[in-house]
């Protein structure tokens, strides 16, 4: 009898030591899976990022041959570049002043002028624009800083 468990005794341990191998293999796969879940997704992240950035760069690209362009165009004197604003805020201003610079004699076309106050006309007669060119009625205000400063 004490031989039969004895020999059980020893086949249990046998048995937990199989199934504490396969325990941890079974953890080693799961951590593994886990980390290349986790892998993956910062490669599609990456991607992704690299993507954004080509297309901007692409578009940077083509703005600067356009720049160029306008340049050459302005010092010819062939041609009069307008410079856009969707609408004449100070935040379509600051985003033209990081891409184009507003400078002295320049013709800004201003799709939207509604809203506008007196001190953004008062910036632009302070830039020394040449002339403000309006889809739409121009504010009175806005009218009024243009027309005392003769900027048509």
């Amino acid at each position: 009898l004490r031989a039969i468990i004895e020999e059980q005794k020893k086949r249990i341990e046998k048995l937990e030591d199989k199934l504490a191998y396969y325990d941890e293999a079974i953890r080693a796969k799961v951590i593994r899976s886990k980390e290349i879940e986790i892998r993956d997704k910062r490669i599609a992240y990456l991607e992704k990022e690299l993507r954004e950035a080509k297309a901007i760069i692409k578009k940077l690209s083509r703005d600067l041959v356009l720049a160029k362009r306008m340049h050459l165009l302005e010092l010819k004197g062939t041609a009069v570049p307008l410079k856009v604003l969707e609408s004449l805020t100070w935040k379509e201003i600051e985003k033209l002043e990081r891409s184009a610079r507003i400078k002295e004699d320049d013709v800004i076309y201003v799709v939207n002028p509604s809203g506008a106050g007196k001190s953004i006309a008062e910036y632009l007669v302070e830039k020394g624009i040449k002339a403000l060119i309006s889809a739409k009625t121009l504010p009175n205000n806005v009218y009024e800083v243009l027309r005392e400063n003769k900027i048509p």
